[in-house]
């Protein structure tokens, strides 16, 4: 959701989002295209398919925040992602 903004702000703004998150309890569902965000807010990613979109796969996330996206594991879940939606990692 905030792929608008610059790194740094996005940055900034999920940081800003985690601990709002981390104080008020809530729960929020994102749609976004960018892979790392997801990872880096996320306690589950869902993968849809195309048109017409159905549950494709779903990851859990099981570290906890704050999370560093350098994290091996973390890279790791990113690259199964994208392997899911058909991108090759090389």
């Amino acid at each position: 959701p905030f792929s608008a903004l610059d790194a740094l702000m996005n940055l900034r703004i999920r940081m800003e989002l985690r601990r709002i998150l981390d104080k008020e309890k809530h729960t929020v569902i994102l749609i976004t295209h960018d892979v790392e965000e997801a990872v880096h807010l996320a306690d589950r990613v869902v993968v849809l398919s195309p048109r017409p979109a159905k549950i494709q796969a779903i990851f859990e996330i099981p570290h906890p925040h704050p999370r560093k996206l350098s994290d091996l594991e973390l890279i790791t879940l990113k690259d199964d992602i994208l392997r899911e939606l058909g991108m090759t990692i090389e």
